[in-house]
């Protein structure tokens, strides 16, 4: 059997082909493989990883031809990843999604993501300290998904928002990177945003942050907050949204959104001015506007892309059911001109480790 860890799809130069890499884990150290379009040993020499890469008309031919072609049959259960390119992504990825669901082997919980650049070159690249980047992005998401449940996408996820309709599916990006020590990396850059099955825009990673305030259930995430040259780093160890759909009279629409989170301070630069007893509560203040701005950011974001990554519109289905009937076939226009009021409460709970705090309070105490 050939373990497979990871499948990334890009674009060919014939639009109806596409450009299918696996990414296999090498149990017999010091075998690889071959099939058409190439097998090659990730990694440099490392040959505890092959990848095969196949010109084909469909994921499933490729993975037939590949069986066809070797000794060893795909085993699909250790998949890792679901990687799809950028043009790819671009151009739409409807019908690789529906022969996965049609596939009995294709596990639904997968998480998948969008890379900034070809996927291929994720699944060929050799990583410091783990040469299967499959195996690596598997921890990479699990460890997103402990943060926020919205960082990690699987294929029973994105399919379920595509039967929506209306809420507009999202998709993480990755990207590759390269240290100053000529190291290759992975980074999250933020979320892919979709119409239909193509990707029409993304969020940056500070929107993907508002994007997951508003959705709540947010753990161990840092933010930063700023006043002049003063600088401050929270950590949100939970964060909570309750969330409103009110239905005007003349048909608009307007969200109501609460959000409370409890911090804990990291790191703090300067704010000499402040006795250390009216420190928290000022920060608590810069807190709340920082996470206001960065959710109201990121719907300002989601209405030029006329896209509700929010999913309002399965509130208004599911409270407002007689106007929703009213509104679903214009969504996008009722969506991009909606309006949203965010009332946020932060509490400091720990001031962990404070940088210059002994000087704070040592100037507290001179002028006591």
């Amino acid at each position: 059997w050939f373990i497979l860890t990871a499948t990334s799809l890009d674009v060919t130069e014939d639009p109806e082909k596409i450009y299918v890499t696996f990414q296999i884990a090498n149990i017999k150290q010091g075998e690889s493989g071959s099939a058409e379009g190439g097998g090659d040993q990730g990694g440099g020499g490392d040959n505890s990883v092959i990848t095969f890469s196949i010109v084909t008309e469909s994921l499933r031919s490729g993975v037939e031809r590949l069986n066809a072609d070797n000794d060893n049959k795909l085993l699909f259960q250790h998949n890792q990843i679901r990687l799809f390119g950028l043009e790819l992504a671009q151009s739409g990825i409807k019908k690789h999604l529906d022969l996965l669901l049609r596939d009995f082997q294709a596990r639904l919980e997968v998480p998948m993501a969008v890379v900034d650049g070809r996927a291929e070159d994720v699944l060929k690249t050799k990583l410091p300290h783990e040469p299967n980047s499959g195996i690596f992005l598997g921890g990479f998401f699990k460890d997103l998904f402990e943060r926020s449940d919205k960082c990690s996408v699987r294929l029973i996820d994105f399919t379920h928002m595509l039967l929506d309709g209306t809420i507009a599916p999202v998709m993480p990006i990755i990207k590759l990177s390269t240290t100053e020590n000529d190291e290759k990396g992975i980074t999250f850059e933020g979320m892919a945003v979709f119409k239909d099955d193509k990707m029409i825009g993304r969020l940056d990673k500070d929107e993907t942050l508002g994007y997951l305030f508003s959705y709540g259930d947010v753990h161990n995430v840092d933010i930063d907050v700023r006043e002049g040259q003063d600088r401050a780093v929270l950590n949100i160890s939970k964060l909570k949204s309750k969330r409103k759909i009110i239905i005007n009279s003349d048909g608009s629409v307007k969200a109501e959104l609460e959000i409370f989170t409890d911090l804990n301070l990291s790191e703090s630069h300067g704010f000499k001015q402040f006795k250390p007893p009216e420190l928290l509560k000022h920060l608590e203040k810069l807190a709340q506007e920082r996470i206001k701005q960065t959710v109201m950011s990121t719907f300002s974001k989601a209405k030029d892309l006329k896209a509700d990554v929010f999913g309002f519109c399965t509130m208004v289905q599911k409270y407002h059911p007689n106007e929703w009937e009213k509104l679903k076939g214009r969504w996008d226009e009722v969506f991009a001109e909606m309006n949203l009021d965010i009332k946020v409460k932060a509490q400091i709970k720990g001031t962990g480790q404070i940088s210059e705090s002994l000087e704070m309070e040592e100037k507290y105490n001179d002028n006591r």
